[in-house]
């Protein structure tokens, strides 16, 4: 493949992209500031909002547009989704005094086209652009024993250094040499023959896709064994996920894992703003540009960023973070496992094509697809560049399949267009699948795999626990429906009540999803936290023990699993859960919509314990703009009902 042409259309993209956005006022929110509190020279911001990327900020201080970055004089040490507090420090005194100065005009912005600029940077700098051939470097030693005591355990003491691979070996070498694991490396016992199967597949194979759903040992098995090996080998390898949210809960599960062997945890490191959960809980992993700015005598202080990315061998990164910091890390990775890959666009999964190092892509293409701002009607003609924006990582070997000229058929493709290794064995994608789940009853994993996965599904023994709520009659208008809206402001009000240990059913740790905005919007004017309530996108990344989920109507684009996007987003909600699902709403409604993906989980759905005993509001709202509709309610109809389209 000409690079310089993959150069070009990977530029033109960027362009393309940055232009709408640009042009349609897209990509930037203002995020609402409710105080600004200042100490020395720690700037909090209180803020309204459920998720900040935190590499895409920029405030406006008087008019200058400034990102919020180290190069303008900020360091982000973290943001609190709990409480909406956003910490940064400010490095410039003449702005810091400007902004003391000023804080009442202060205004924050989340501007995605700061991103979008990077990465064009990036791409301008790249010089090669190809799918990896280079095979996984071998092991010199086997993995530990399952039965290995702790205190024999070298992976707690300094492993050697990482060893280089041969700069002599031409791409064209590698990619005919045929390599295999070391005969001494043999999976552990608990891994089940998928799991086998998948790890084998990442340590031997320059390019793969390990697809699984929730539970299947994506993470918890196959990524942290793979990790492992490298480790205990002294090999850096790097963990790269598509948002905050999913990189903390890839590397909690393996900290996790880890910290049961006593490994110790300054062989990981998470660059870039964590969570303040994961700052407290997490400190030695942080990133330590961070950590110097937290805590004047932090036991971590005076760690300077260079020797602890020379003594970490696992580094944890977002898509951004990555595209922004990789020139200046001077690391030369053994490995690139990209976590939820479904949801990372083709084109920032293109920037790891650059090195000729082996990736594993890890995830669920039966989940939510990347979101483009930019609508699929737009992306044509001269546009049609902007298709990479749009299309998933998964869609790689179909990228490098052709030229990329704007005739190329990865142009041509939309997120439901099949993929490319599934389809033949000459496919360049070693390809592996987990149908083994221990996150759902076997009673879910039978209807997830009937009207979702379609492969073989199958679930614990022990069945997944699901309620409904009914609510008859439903008033909806508008894409919202107030009796949900209600009744779950009723459940909510009695759940938060609990404090754990509980009984029977646990439902402390609970979230409301629903595929709506405007529904989103109506349970907090009914009472319901806001934090508490996510829409099906926001919740990517998220988990909880209980999820209470308002469907509201059955909606083309977004509940009707007829369709294949609305499935993957239906799936989306279903797989936060860890314990519980309460679907509240008209059961009556629903039943009648045979074939169903909703449907077929209400019919065996069980009713809510005590929702007799719920105190469900039926006074008025106060009178908004979202909800002037609702003095003239409209209720379902008592015969069939049309699927609405949009």
């Amino acid at each position: 493949m000409n690079h310089e042409i993959t150069k070009t259309a990977l530029i033109n993209a960027t362009s393309i992209y940055y232009e709408y956005l640009q042009n349609y006022n897209l990509g930037c929110e203002q995020l609402q500031i409710l105080g600004i509190n200042i100490q020395e020279s720690i700037i909090k911001f209180f803020i309204k909002a459920k998720f900040v990327n935190t590499d895409s900020l920029m405030l406006d201080v008087c008019g200058r547009y400034t990102p919020l970055s180290e190069e303008a004089g900020f360091c982000v040490l973290f943001y609190d989704e709990k409480t909406g507090i956003l910490a940064i420090e400010c490095l410039d005194c003449a702005l810091l005094e400007k902004i003391e100065k000023h804080k009442n005009d202060i205004k924050l912005f989340s501007d995605l086209k700061f991103l979008i600029r990077n990465l064009e940077m990036f791409f301008e700098n790249a010089k090669s652009f190809a799918l990896p051939t280079k095979n996984p470097p071998l092991a010199k030693k086997p993995l530990l024993a399952q039965n290995t005591p702790l205190n024999q355990n070298p992976l707690t003491q300094n492993p050697p250094s990482p060893t280089k691979s041969n700069p002599s070996q031409s791409p064209s070498t590698a990619q005919n040499q045929h390599i295999e694991i070391d005969s001494s490396f043999t999976p552990k016992d608990y891994l089940n023959a998928e799991q086998k199967s998948a790890l084998m597949c990442a340590l031997s194979e320059p390019f793969s896709y390990i697809w699984g759903a929730p539970g299947s040992g994506k993470t918890q098995v196959v990524l942290f064994e793979a990790l492992l090996y490298y480790i205990y080998n002294g090999l850096p390898v790097c963990v790269l996920a598509p948002t905050n949210s999913a990189l903390e809960q890839v590397l909690i599960a393996l900290i996790s894992k880890f910290d049961t062997l006593g490994l110790n945890r300054e062989k990981i490191l998470r660059l870039g703003t964590p969570s303040n959960a994961f700052l407290e809980k997490y400190t030695e992993v942080c990133d330590p540009q961070v950590l110097q700015k937290k805590a004047k005598d932090s036991l971590f202080s005076t760690t300077t960023p260079k020797a602890r990315l020379k003594e970490a061998l696992l580094i944890g990164m977002t898509m951004d973070g990555f595209i922004k910091k990789h020139a200046s890390l001077g690391i030369d990775f053994c490995h690139f496992f990209l976590d939820e890959c479904a949801f990372t666009p083709l084109i920032k999964a293109l920037v790891l094509t650059t090195q000729n190092t082996p990736i594993t892509l890890l995830g669920d293409h039966k989940q939510l697809m990347p979101i483009c701002e930019m609508p699929t009607s737009q992306i044509k003609g001269d546009k049609i560049w902007a298709n990479l924006f749009n299309l998933s990582s998964l869609f790689l070997e179909d990228f490098f399949a052709h030229s990329a000229e704007i005739s190329a058929p990865i142009f041509g493709k939309s997120q439901s267009s099949p993929l490319c290794f599934t389809q033949d064995n000459s496919a360049k994608t070693a390809f592996c699948i987990l149908r083994q789940t221990h996150r759902y009853g076997d009673n879910l994993a039978k209807i997830l795999d009937s009207h979702i996965y379609h492969n073989g599904l199958k679930g614990k023994q022990e069945n997944t626990q699901i309620f409904y709520i009914d609510c008859p009659n439903a008033i909806i208008e508008d894409k919202q429906n107030i009796t949900e809206a209600r009744a779950i402001a009723a459940l909510t009000k009695e759940l938060d009540k609990q404090k754990p240990p509980l009984s029977q059913n646990d439902f402390s740790d609970f979230a409301i999803i629903t595929p709506f905005i405007k529904q989103k919007k109506l349970l907090s004017d009914c009472g319901v936290s806001y934090r508490r309530i996510w829409t099906i996108h926001g919740s990517q990344g998220q988990e909880f023990d209980t999820v209470i989920f308002s469907p509201v109507m059955l909606h083309h684009h977004l509940t009707d699993s007829r369709n294949t996007n609305a499935s993957y987003a239906l799936n989306v909600a279903i797989s936060r859960i860890k314990k519980q699902l309460i679907i509240v709403c008209d059961r009556a409604y629903w039943l009648r919509f045979r074939g169903q993906f909703l449907s077929e989980i209400l019919a065996n759905a069980l009713p809510f314990p005590n929702q007799a005993n719920l105190t469900i509001s039926q006074n008025p709202l106060k009178k908004t703009s979202s909800q002037s509709h609702l003095n003239t309610p409209t209720k379902h109809p008592s015969k069939d009902i049309e699927i609405i389209k949009i």
